[in-house]
């Protein structure tokens, strides 16, 4: 609910209006969440998928950004805009990545949460089969 003030000065033959817009019941904002598990397990030219998803209290629109580390070479981030966004492609270097995502508000107080990932692409195993014994590397 919203209240207009009005306060005036005088002086002399000069008068002075000026208009205050006050909100009442105004509430906290809060900072977004992130709502998903992501996952934290790849395999080297396999595909990876993370699929990410907030919430926000307010119902404010939010945006997911790498704010800090690499992903994995062959992944890409793609924000949708709606508050979601996904981690997809296939990784063609095995290693361990951290990074941190980050979702924040963009309206209003840009207000934001960080969520950190510590991926570990493995290489793909490898089975030999020979004479009935499977060995693997």
């Amino acid at each position: 609910m919203s209240n207009f003030v009005t306060i005036v000065l005088k002086a002399l033959y000069l008068t002075i209006s000026i208009v205050i817009l006050t909100t009442l019941g105004a509430q906290a904002q809060t900072a977004p969440t992130f709502t998903s598990t992501p996952n934290e397990s790849g395999v080297y030219g396999a595909s990876y998928v993370y699929n990410i998803t907030t919430d926000d209290a307010e119902g404010n629109t939010r945006e997911i950004t790498l704010s800090s580390g690499t992903l994995p070479p062959g992944t890409s981030l793609t924000d949708n805009g709606n508050g979601t966004a996904v981690i997809n492609g296939t990784p063609t270097t095995a290693g361990t990545y951290n990074f941190t995502l980050r979702v924040t508000e963009t309206d209003g107080i840009l207000l934001f949460s960080e969520q950190t990932l510590n991926l570990v692409v493995d290489k793909a195993p490898l089975t030999a089969t020979a004479d009935d014994q499977a060995k693997v590397y």
